[in-house]
């Protein structure tokens, strides 16, 4: 992945779909934190997502390097 991020030019957007980070063995998301530091890491998650699992999640992701948190589905989640 990172020969593939260092041919992209430099305000490129790479979108990577990593499966939610369940705690249990080697997550695949791990080799984004070897990515160079230009890239911008953004954690996506549904807006309906309880608090305590958001909290999960970003713990979880962490190693990534996770600079931002996004929402997705904010039409559905009723606030």
């Amino acid at each position: 992945m990172a020969e593939l991020l260092a041919r992209l030019p430099q305000e490129a957007l790479c979108l990577v779909d990593c499966p939610p980070s369940g705690g249990e063995g080697p997550e695949p998301a791990a080799g984004l934190a070897a990515l160079p530091p230009r890239v911008v890491r953004h954690l996506l998650l549904p807006a309906s997502t309880a608090m305590a699992e958001m909290r999960r999640q970003v713990a979880a992701h962490r190693p990534v390097g996770i600079d931002r948190l996004c929402f997705s589905k904010v039409d559905e989640a009723g606030v």
